[in-house]
């Protein structure tokens, strides 16, 4: 399923990440929780745990003020999780810089519940051929570096499509302003 364009902007990460997380029911698994973020938006009904493989001290702390709530320590790529485990999954700014990002997909389908959903927000690689893409691939060395091993030129679209994953809906919209230009967005869902 190809990615749709949004006609108008989309909203900001923050707002997106605050709606997705008042619709988040049950088991909730927080791919790359990074500084545990999502923890603070998720209704008290939830049951939080978030995977990170190098979690800051602000995750750890975010992780014990909430009830229930788990720390794991892990690569997306072999999350430490029982076969349909989880309700729902959240993954924000992480195929960008796993190792292998079909790997983490089937890990996650694996984990998901049937009846659960993966709601995913990415930037993804720009069209081959443009100047965006050029700018993207000289920014490569320095943001895998400096971005826990972001890899802006990455057709995520296309690995989320080939995933497990059969019902697969995304929207593409751009940032506002230069970066939005250099780097499309993709959010949407996944589901079995």
């Amino acid at each position: 399923m190809a990615a749709t364009r949004s006609p108008r902007g989309p909203v900001p990460h923050q707002q997106w990440l605050a709606h997705v997380a008042a619709t988040c029911r049950g088991t909730v698994l927080d791919l790359g929780a990074g500084n545990g973020t999502l923890g603070r938006l998720l209704p008290a009904t939830t049951r939080w745990i978030a995977l990170e493989p190098h979690p800051t001290s602000s995750l750890r702390s975010r992780v014990a003020e909430r009830s229930g709530s788990r720390l794991l320590t892990a690569p997306a790529e072999a999350i430490p999780l029982e076969d349909a485990s989880v309700d729902v999954i959240v993954c924000a700014t992480v195929l960008c810089s796993v190792h292998d990002p079909a790997q983490v997909l089937r890990e996650a389908h694996r984990v998901l519940t049937p009846e659960g959903v993966m709601h995913v927000s990415e930037h993804v690689a720009a069209p081959a051929g443009t100047w965006a893409r050029r700018i993207q691939r000289l920014a490569t060395p320095l943001t895998k570096l400096l971005d826990r091993g972001c890899d802006p030129c990455r057709d995520t679209t296309t690995v989320l499509e080939a995933s497990p994953f059969r019902d697969v809906t995304l929207t593409q919209a751009r940032y506002p302003g230069l970066l939005g230009q250099i780097g499309p967005l993709i959010r949407g869902t996944a589901s079995w």
